[in-house]
């Protein structure tokens, strides 16, 4: 049985990429050009995304704050759905997505949270050094049943991951995204 929950945020997800690449968001700012981190444009990214998210479900529909393990809290068809937004510059060839440090995975199944905590993520490059494409919009979920990685630094990835982060995180696999 398909996922309601998943399709709904896949119809989503497939128009706020149309709306993203019509933002424009510059990669690099100011008169002397100065190019954004990975983190900014990721952080930009959401926060148009979230933007876009209250304009399409309602201002009454949607929540977010900095929680732990998830970005936004959607009422879909009267029901919860947790989201997580991901970013990916699309020259980075990774198996698996980070998701969240590893304690947190706990916390989200103490909460019952996992069974209704899907992410959408945004693969992008950086058009011409200027302005971001966003070259895909895919959704996962619910967590619960993907396969998560879970990786700790120093330790021998067992696919290609990213590895930079201090203790143990939780990635979940690409091929999980659709």
């Amino acid at each position: 049985m398909d996922d309601k929950f998943k399709k709904n945020l896949k119809d989503f997800a497939r128009k706020c990429r149309i709306y993203l690449n019509a933002v424009h968001i510059q990669s690099r700012i100011g008169i002397n050009r100065l190019e954004l981190s990975s983190r900014t444009l990721s952080d930009l990214i959401e926060k148009y995304t979230i933007d876009y998210m209250i304009g399409y479900f309602g201002k009454d529909k949607v929540q977010f704050k900095n929680w732990r393990g998830y970005d936004v809290i959607v009422i879909l068809l009267e029901e919860k759905v947790y989201v997580n937004i991901k970013t990916q510059e699309s020259s980075d060839t990774l198996d698996a997505t980070w998701l969240f440090s590893a304690s947190v995975v706990g916390e989200l199944k103490k909460k019952n949270i996992l069974d209704r905590l899907y992410c959408i993520k945004f693969d992008y490059v950086k058009k011409d050094k200027e302005v971001l494409e966003i070259t895909s919009a895919k959704v996962a979920g619910p967590i619960s049943k993907g396969e998560l990685i879970y990786y700790t630094r120093g330790d021998t990835p067992p696919c290609r991951l990213r590895a930079e982060y201090n203790g143990t995180h939780c990635h979940l696999r690409n091929e999980f995204y659709e």
